[in-house]
């Protein structure tokens, strides 16, 4: 995931920024169940997708906000964009997943990363399908995870996640580099993605 420094952005031949209105459809992702159960469940997750912040937080760093603050700066496009690298994305993923179940918050994720990109001139670099890998990864470490885990500890339980390079593992790069992968999701051409066991239901 890249970081959406002002200074690397480019616009179009008429110098405005491209914006696609039109979120491509995301299927379920896993359903849980509304009653509790005790017995765990594995559920593929190979279709999981088909088609103001204060000044006086500035300078503490964007890795001392608050989950609440974080995520307000997100979404009203306060989030300093030169800050916004591979971390800040998980962090998004994690919250809206913690928040919402796994196709809202990927409809969540998907508009804001677009929206985010359309503010700051540089739609050019949203990309769909790896949006949306992140996600799954996230989801998929999420349910193996206590809950009440900070984000730190999260990250520090699933240090995979860190590697920017982790999408090579399922994809090709010709693969990415398709204007199909770039614009909807696209299955990984190199091995599958992981399962998703669900531990906790109700």
């Amino acid at each position: 995931m890249e970081s959406f420094s002002r200074r690397s952005l480019e616009r179009n031949s008429s110098n405005r920024p491209i914006w696609k209105p039109a979120l491509p459809d995301v299927a379920p992702f896993f359903r849980v169940p509304k009653r509790k159960c005790d017995r765990v469940k594995e559920v593929s997750i190979s279709h999981f997708f088909q088609t103001t912040m204060a000044d006086t937080h500035l300078g503490s760093g964007v890795r001392a906000w608050s989950d609440l603050d974080f995520l307000r700066a997100f979404e009203n496009l306060s989030f300093p964009p030169d800050q916004f690298r591979h971390r800040e994305h998980l962090r998004v993923a994690w919250l809206y997943l913690k928040s919402s179940d796994a196709t809202r918050a990927a409809e969540r994720m998907s508009a804001g990363i677009r929206r985010f990109a359309n503010h700051h001139a540089a739609s050019e670099k949203y990309h769909h399908t790896l949006t949306l890998f992140w996600m799954r990864l996230v989801a998929a470490a999420l349910v193996e995870t206590p809950e009440g885990c900070a984000f730190e500890e999260f990250l520090t339980a699933h240090a995979e996640l860190c590697d920017k390079n982790l999408p090579s593992q399922y994809y090709s790069q010709d693969l990415l580099r398709t204007p199909a992968a770039r614009d909807g999701w696209v299955e990984p051409d190199l091995r599958p993605l992981p399962h998703l066991r669900v531990y906790r239901c109700g």
